[in-house]
């Protein structure tokens, strides 16, 4: 039988869900950890959406992060988050304002776009959703872009080679990394001329779609071309270099310090665009929305926000600098707390930060896990080895900004060796050969890196390239 959507696409797309009051901290934490807690009748009739460890991990998808890590870094912050104010962010969100319901106008040649739950982000649950008369995706070509509903198995029947295909996925992740190191924006401008010659820039025929754990600026870039194509074009070079800046330098190893400034508009831009989904995220935070409850209407809202705004923006991005420079000094704390404790290891091969039982970070980042995630990613040492506060783990790969990696980093031997030898559950990749998560081991930081030295030396899963 086909797998079917979760239940809560339907509420996404044709209910309007009265939020319920929010958990405590401690309740929601609990919650997380034991299923019995999520499922009393109780607790489910008064609170609305308990999560599970799985339902925090999927907000992350992309992210170099740990999401239940992250989770409960947060959840100790919680009472300052209301108390954040982004005036200028808001200002211009303010001015780009969209309803909830309100559909995002295409340009004459350019698609609508939805976004889903990312539970849903499965070739089944989106064939049933093209199949669904009440879904905006009915009987459209579905264009997923920046991320990858195929995991695995033979990516060719949704590609754009295939000129049958009721979906099309331009990415970069999982089954999709070809090491071509390109952003899913860049895949998606140069796809552009066969779109429109088969019709599918015409919004009758085919529809945008992304994840709503996929809030960044590739996300919102590639929608932007699928959208804005012309507008995309046109501002093509600032829109790569932005894209290419945010998506591998930051998350990529790129070192950030004291020292670092702003040097181009491109860097301007994926500041300023950083600081307006900082600021989107916070607006429902502030009405009393948990942060890691948005749903993907409200994620939708964030989206039709910033891609309203961005036509502005390209215009004249040194109007809008400041916003910029609200980021990197919110992304500059964060990395003053996260390098504090970051010690090199083996010489110049690997990085350890052990966050574990450190305090939280900087209550202006209580929001922010792009600032997060990058600001702990700061490393110039081709291999970094993160133990979150819970003592969950995160292997990065460094590749080289812009544009090519720098080594070439086999993870799977380490996979392998930590299923056998003490972790169970599976672990989480990001794009091929350069991230993986895994939970809580009875490994130290510095027992992983000699594990990892000692599988070089027997299986020479470190190579320069």
């Amino acid at each position: 039988m086909r797998d079917q959507p979760t239940k809560h696409f339907n509420k996404v797309l044709h209910v309007n869900v009265r939020m319920k009051p929010q958990p405590p901290a401690w309740l929601v934490l609990l919650a997380g950890r034991h299923q019995f807690i999520r499922d009393y009748p109780p607790f489910q009739k008064k609170y609305q959406g308990l999560p599970g460890p799985s339902a925090t991990t999927e907000l992350y998808t992309g992210a170099q992060d740990n999401a239940f890590a992250v989770f409960r870094t947060q959840l100790q912050l919680c009472t300052n988050m209301q108390q954040i104010s982004d005036t200028d962010a808001d200002k211009l969100l303010s001015e780009a304002h969209v309803s909830m319901t309100e559909s995002y106008t295409p340009s004459a040649k350019g698609l609508s776009f939805t976004i889903i739950h990312t539970k849903d982000m499965t070739v089944p649950a989106l064939r049933t959703m093209y199949d669904d008369s009440n879904s905006p995706c009915y009987r459209k070509t579905i264009i997923f872009v920046d991320n990858d509903p195929v995991k695995s198995g033979n990516r060719t029947p949704y590609t754009i080679s295939n000129r049958n295909a009721w979906l099309v996925v331009l990415d970069h992740h999982g089954v999709f990394d070809d090491r071509d190191e390109r952003t899913a924006f860049d895949k998606v401008i140069e796809t552009l001329p066969i779109l429109d010659k088969r019709g599918l820039l015409d919004p009758r025929n085919a529809i945008a779609v992304t994840n709503h754990g996929n809030l960044d600026p590739d996300g919102i870039y590639s929608l932007f071309a699928l959208v804005k194509p012309t507008l995309a074009q046109k501002y093509y070079k600032q829109l790569s270099a932005a894209d290419h800046f945010t998506d591998f330098a930051m998350f990529g190893g790129y070192l950030f310090d004291k020292n670092f400034e702003m040097l181009d508009d491109a860097q301007e831009l994926s500041f300023i665009v950083l600081q307006l989904i900082m600021a989107g995220k916070m607006r429902f935070v502030r009405k009393g929305t948990s942060l890691f409850q948005l749903t993907p209407q409200q994620t939708e809202q964030i989206f039709k926000m910033i891609l309203n705004a961005l036509p502005k923006i390209l215009s004249n991005t040194a109007a809008h600098r400041r916003l910029g420079r609200q980021y990197l000094a919110r992304l500059k704390n964060v990395f003053r707390n996260a390098n504090r404790v970051a010690t090199p290891h083996n010489g110049d091969l690997m990085t350890i930060i052990d966050l574990k039982g450190k305090r939280p970070l900087d209550k202006s980042e209580a929001a922010d896990w792009l600032a997060e995630g990058a600001a702990k990613f700061t490393t110039d040492h081709p291999l970094l080895i993160l133990r979150n506060p819970s003592g969950t783990y995160a292997i990065a790969a460094k590749y080289d900004y812009p544009d090519k990696r720098e080594y070439q980093i086999d993870l799977n031997p380490l996979i392998e060796y930590l299923r056998k030898n003490d972790v169970q559950e599976s672990a989480w990749f990001g794009r091929e050969g350069i991230a993986l998560n895994f939970g809580r081991t009875k490994f130290e930081p510095k027992e992983i890196a000699n594990i990892i030295l000692e599988l070089n030396k027997t299986k020479k899963i470190i190579q320069q390239l």
